[in-house]
């Protein structure tokens, strides 16, 4: 099975499965037991899931599984080593509990490229994006999320001097 790091995780996120880096070992966390051959798997796969997911590439030579069932978009947000991975160019991988689903976050519109080249499925916020929404109410939320799902739309700051009010 050779697969792009990006889907890898992706599949093992919409399985409830969920991989990350943790002191040098890869952190499994998953929703239901893993079956044997899940847990073989991911055994022969661990030096490559952890040099993938330690390194921030999008080298699709390496595997990678390392992303555990990260900490909530809100904990990210206050969570200085995420924030300096993301900075730093690396994707993570965050739970939005007000959106219910998986989403990664990345620093910019190459790093969108990155993942969307791996065949990534899941939705991708850049940091610009995210300081658009950051204090906006749920609804709005789910409401600008939808469309930019269904759209595959990326979301822009207004233009200086348009309030959106007449």
């Amino acid at each position: 099975m050779d697969m792009k790091p990006a889907v890898i995780v992706d599949k093992l996120a919409t399985a409830g499965i969920h991989v990350q880096p943790d002191a040098g070992q890869l952190k499994v966390v998953s929703r239901i037991p893993l079956t044997d051959t899940q847990r073989d798997w991911l055994r022969q796969q661990k030096q490559s899931l952890l040099a993938y997911l330690t390194s921030g590439s999008s080298d699709t030579e390496s595997l990678d599984w390392n992303r555990t069932p990260e900490p909530s978009a809100a904990d990210v947000l206050f969570n200085q080593p995420h924030i300096d991975a993301i900075k730093a160019g690396q994707p993570v991988q965050v739970w939005s509990s007000v959106l219910g689903e998986w989403l990664w976050w990345v620093r910019d519109e190459d790093g969108r490229q990155a993942l969307l080249q791996q065949g990534c499925e899941l939705p991708i916020y850049t940091l610009g994006e995210l300081a658009v929404v950051a204090g906006w109410g749920t609804e709005a939320l789910r409401e600008v999320h939808a469309f930019k799902r269904e759209m595959g739309a990326t979301i822009e700051p207004p233009v200086c001097g348009d309030s959106g009010q007449e």
